[in-house]
């Protein structure tokens, strides 16, 4: 911002991101969630083993979940006024 910065710009920035973060999160974990589902399967009663509805769910949660969590800090650096900062520095 103390550079010329737009405000969405930097609120994109910043959730790119965390949007890169989460799907490099997802590529981890989706492997794994695979891997142990027939374990978790044989412990929950009712629950099939590759269930795509309750991937999917997941996914989703995991994503807002993370988006959700980007935004406060993109707000806050969005909003700050660049003399304020350069001041504390």
């Amino acid at each position: 911002m103390a550079l010329g910065a737009q405000r969405g710009p930097v609120l994109w920035m910043i959730l790119r991101e965390v949007s890169v973060l989460a799907v490099v999160g997802l590529a981890v974990s989706l492997p794994v969630a695979l891997a142990t589902s027939k374990f978790v399967a044989s412990l929950l009663f009712g629950m099939k083993s590759n269930d795509p509805l309750l991937f999917s769910i997941a996914v989703t949660i995991l994503v807002a979940a993370g988006l959700l969590a980007g935004c406060i800090p993109a707000q806050r650096a969005a909003h700050i006024d660049p003399m304020t900062t350069l001041r504390c520095e």
